[in-house]
């Protein structure tokens, strides 16, 4: 067994997970108790079936529970052969995967410690928000999405796609999402035992994840969110705006201000579009020259007027 935790993420969605004391006793030493400290295992009820350990053709019988001579408990088991075998309490104990531990672990993992709760009972965990590239998404861990009754849980998870889904180990089909299909991500691929519990490789779990929202959108746009459609529009108006600013506009402006960066923050553009247009005219140099030559010719048409006006006037009245 390369890594212990495969045992756990293989059978986390099997309906009545029950590790039994013969498996245990093949573990590695201690991994047992590891798995109880930090809460992924606990006990569960003892056996009230066993297989008969003394006959070489295996027979599962019931347990049968009775008083010792000492004034204890006795575990027997009814054998064709031995008519009566005794079995050790300690061969009767059983553990199983903690869900909600789980749910628990993986949300401090995941940096939402205080963020974890129950949505469906024994079915699915929010494990808290996360922020993804300006927006905030939910972090879920579901339990049983192989089983029939896997739409009854995905209903619960929003429909646009956005939602993280944490599952043990083997991702449903796409037919289980009423919807878009979110994100999935394997425990089994991102998920390793610590001392302390669980460490995911955050590096690894954002990978699946953009994988996952570019499938999306191959498909279809992944709808967007309020705050986020806010930004677009936003952005796109004002991309809108400053494509009706006009080169005489721009022109005019720089010849206003005298530099690129005032003429952009006057329209409120950018430095490059002011810099292009200046180019498109020839140049900064350019631009000034045309600009003195018409102020030139604006003041000598002025003194013409001028002229015009001191030898024109008005007739002297009549008496």
């Amino acid at each position: 067994m390369t890594d212990p935790l495969d045992m756990i993420w293989t059978s986390f969605d099997t309906p009545e997970c029950l590790f039994t004391a013969d498996e245990v006793g093949r573990w590695p030493s201690g991994f047992l108790q590891r798995l109880l400290e930090v809460g992924l295992l606990q006990e569960a009820s003892a056996a009230d079936h066993v297989v008969c350990p003394e006959c070489a053709e295996p027979h599962v019988e019931e347990v049968i529970v009775s008083p010792s001579a000492e004034g204890g408990t006795r575990f027997v088991i009814p054998c064709p052969e031995a008519l009566r075998v005794e079995i050790p309490a300690e061969s009767l104990r059983r553990w199983t995967i903690s869900l909600d531990g789980v749910a628990r672990l993986v949300a401090v993992a995941l940096g939402c410690p205080s963020g974890c709760s129950l949505l469906v009972p024994a079915r699915l965990w929010r494990l808290g928000r996360t922020k993804w590239q300006g927006a905030s998404r939910d972090l879920v861990l579901a339990h049983g999405l192989l089983w029939p009754d896997a739409r009854q849980i995905t209903e619960h998870i929003d429909r646009h796609g956005r939602t993280i889904v944490f599952v043990a180990h083997r991702p449903p089909s796409e037919q289980t999402w009423p919807h878009f299909v979110p994100p999935v991500v394997p425990l089994s691929s991102v998920a390793r035992l610590t001392q302390d519990g669980l460490a995911l490789d955050l590096a690894d779990t954002a990978a699946q994840v953009a994988d996952s929202d570019a499938r999306n959108q191959t498909m279809k746009p992944v709808p967007l969110t309020p705050t986020e459609q806010k930004k677009l529009f936003r952005r796109e108006a004002g991309s809108a705006l400053k494509s009706f600013v006009k080169d005489d506009e721009i022109l005019n402006a720089y010849r206003l201000h005298g530099s690129v960066r005032k003429a952009a923050a006057a329209l409120a553009i950018s430095k490059d579009k002011v810099h292009r247009t200046l180019q498109n005219h020839g140049g900064a140099e350019a631009v000034r020259a045309k600009s003195d030559s018409q102020s030139v010719r604006r003041t000598v048409a002025s003194r013409g007027r001028d002229r015009r006006k001191n030898y024109f006037k008005a007739p002297e009245p009549t008496e």
